[in-house]
């Protein structure tokens, strides 16, 4: 009976080690023609431990999929892609006028001055800060509602 038993146990181990296993693979990307080995994934999910890694930083457009992806967030990639596209037109340094000059809209996801006054022109015209600023409004209204061209993509 006791032997019974811890055959029951290794061969329930054994399935979930191969579940495992099963379950996930490793992440391997291609950068610079350097095949680079950056975590695994969950093949569930389809989400990587460390997929933020193949992005480039040191570019808005890098920067922002890399902020968005370890914010949870990288489903939104391509909405988010476009609303810059649309509010700055990928420009870091843009100004927009709001009518009667009562704010401006600044940087490169047009950070407004009047709603959100707690984000200095320092930041707002900082993509990594302004990008930084535009996740977390978008974390607590829980959309893109902020920005006057969400409704247009």
């Amino acid at each position: 009976m006791k032997l019974k038993n811890v055959m029951l146990i290794v061969l329930v181990n054994c399935m979930i080690t191969v579940a495992f296993s099963v379950a996930q693979a490793k992440a391997v990307y291609t950068i610079e023609n350097k095949q680079v080995d950056y975590g695994w994934c969950n093949l569930e999910t389809d989400i990587c431990v460390a997929d933020w890694l193949a992005y480039d930083q040191n570019t808005p457009e890098g920067y922002l999929k890399y902020a968005l992806t370890v914010n949870g967030l990288e489903n939104e990639i391509p909405f988010v892609e476009k609303l810059v596209k649309c509010e700055s037109g990928g420009n870091a340094f843009a100004i927009g006028v709001n009518k009667g000059g009562s704010s401006i809209d600044r940087g490169y996801l047009q950070i407004n001055s009047y709603f959100h006054n707690s984000v200095s022109n320092e930041c707002a015209f900082d993509y990594k800060c302004n990008i930084d600023e535009a996740i977390k409004i978008r974390l607590k209204w829980g959309n893109y509602d902020a920005w006057s061209c969400s409704n247009k993509i």
